[in-house]
């Protein structure tokens, strides 16, 4: 029997699971807003994954498009 030795990158993983919280908010977004400018579909795609999920919560309450992206300061 042969064996093989499974290397795991975690960084692709966590970067391809990134792109499709972004891909999945884009997509969520243009249904309830419709076109997005390339401004916000920039915004999104070099998004960090803990703001996605942050945006990702905010659209469930939201009432507009602005609302979604609103910068809190603490």
């Amino acid at each position: 029997a042969s064996h093989r030795l499974l290397v795991v990158d975690r960084g692709g993983e966590a970067e391809g699971r990134r792109k499709g919280e972004a891909e999945l908010l884009l997509r969520q977004l243009g249904r309830l807003y419709g076109r997005l400018a390339p401004a916000i579909e920039d915004r999104v795609l070099g998004a960090r994954a803990d703001q996605l999920l942050e945006w990702g919560e905010r659209l469930v309450t939201s009432k507009s498009l602005e609302e979604v992206f609103l910068e809190v300061t603490a």
